[in-house]
């Protein structure tokens, strides 16, 4: 793919805004196989193409920025996030889709640096958008409550977490619980422990019936628990 998109932009006018466009292309391409280096330098040589060319479209180069951004992460992505959302604040209405991304992308960040608060303004604002345009819930809401759910991790209130990943991402409420079970055997808090093994059995069951390696583990965690509470009694 990379190939033929080199051969087409070879064949283009230098300076021609489809350059551009293709390097985010590869850039994307890159990143989804882990080449971080090689998506960065893709995004940076797009940047660099937009902002020399005589006339460029600034929604497309919002959503370099935002690939960009995505890719470094922390305060340095943060600032490409900050270069985007100026640009969508000046060319696009306040509910447009393309805020969705940029809202969900930065909400990432400030998850990593435990700034929460932040976190769950920029969620509540792409949900609201979410919904506006669309008539039923789909992808687009599940990743946006699946961050919910993890900003609600950060603030160890599992429960929640475990409440809203259920609904719209169960393949990772059953990771989440049995994770949490374990947090909460390893504080010697066996009740809750036991409580979240056996959310986390259910889900798994429910979810992924296939996965036996990954039921048996939980079963060895909930025995392990029944085993102590035996002991002690």
């Amino acid at each position: 793919m990379q190939r033929s998109l080199e051969l087409h932009m070879a064949s283009l006018p230098p300076g021609h805004p489809s350059i551009a466009d293709m390097y985010d292309v590869i850039a994307w391409t890159h990143l989804r196989h882990g080449n971080v280096v090689d998506a960065q330098k893709a995004f940076e040589i797009s940047i660099e193409l937009r902002l020399n060319a005589t006339y460029f479209n600034s929604v497309h180069l919002g959503h370099t920025y935002i690939g960009l951004g995505i890719l470094l992460g922390g305060d340095e992505g943060m600032s490409y996030l900050d270069k985007a959302h100026c640009l969508f604040k000046e060319h696009l209405p306040q509910n447009n889709s393309k805020f969705i991304q940029l809202y969900m992308s930065k909400a990432e960040i400030h998850i990593t640096k435990s700034e929460i608060q932040q976190a769950q303004s920029y969620l509540a604002d792409a949900l609201k958008i979410e919904q506006l345009k669309r008539s039923r819930p789909g992808k687009g809401t599940a990743h946006i409550f699946t961050l919910f759910g993890m900003s609600y991790l950060h603030e160890d209130k599992a429960e929640m977490a475990l409440k809203v990943l259920d609904v719209y991402h169960p393949g990772l409420a059953k990771i989440y619980a049995f994770r949490t079970g374990s947090a909460y055997y390893n504080k010697k808090q066996l009740d809750k422990a036991l409580a979240y093994y056996q959310m986390a059995l259910e889900l798994t069951i429910t979810v992924a019936p296939g996965n036996l390696k990954q039921i048996e583990r939980i079963r060895y965690g909930i025995d392990r628990i029944m085993d102590h509470t035996l002991d002690v009694n």
